[in-house]
């Protein structure tokens, strides 16, 4: 329970019965400056409010979630007899419980290699995050242009994670190398 007249005593500095003599009326007691302090009745509600309001958004400004960090990854694609795929797009997705559905992609080269990208927050980054992940791989979209090369022929079930069975670890250390070699049928 609070005594009114003391709390009254220490926020308008009158002195009453069973003050501190040794005290002077104009030394401020440690009390008193905590409970002006935590009170603060000199300032408008709608100040204190402000003050509030921008104190939590620099409280939420510096506590956000940072960006995973990605790590390098690279590999090559081989088709059976030993095609390579150019123009298709290799596609990880992290499986991690922290990151999952993070996409990273790399398009293959006309020699079956990839080098792995990841966009997030709208900025490109080389690599792929940490964990396991499931792999698709998905052929360019057939040109209309007369005597543009024909895209290879992927075999449907490389085209969904659910299905195709490639997966793929990236680790934090080390070299990323991933060999990926797809039945023609």
């Amino acid at each position: 329970m609070v005594d009114c007249a003391a709390l009254e005593m220490l926020c308008t500095g009158n002195r009453t019965e069973g003050s501190n003599p040794s005290r002077s009326a104009d030394e401020p007691s440690p009390s008193r400056v905590a409970v002006r302090v935590v009170y603060a009745p000199h300032l408008p509600v709608p100040v204190m409010r402000t003050l509030l309001l921008g104190f939590g958004l620099l409280v939420a400004a510096g506590c956000g979630p940072t960006e995973p960090s990605v790590y390098p990854v690279s590999g090559t694609v081989k088709l059976g007899g030993g095609q390579s795929p150019a123009g298709c797009v290799v596609e990880f997705s992290s499986q991690a419980e922290a990151t999952k559905g993070l996409n990273a992609r790399g398009e293959v080269g006309t020699d079956g290699a990839f080098t792995l990208k990841t966009v997030i927050n709208g900025k490109e980054k080389a690599g792929a995050v940490a964990g396991p992940h499931k792999v698709v791989v998905v052929p360019p979209a057939a040109s209309s242009t007369p005597g543009a090369p024909v895209p290879p022929a992927i075999p449907t079930r490389y085209l969904e994670y659910a299905k195709s069975g490639l997966t793929a670890e990236v680790k934090p250390d080390g070299a990323n190398a991933v060999e990926l070699k797809l039945d023609a049928k």
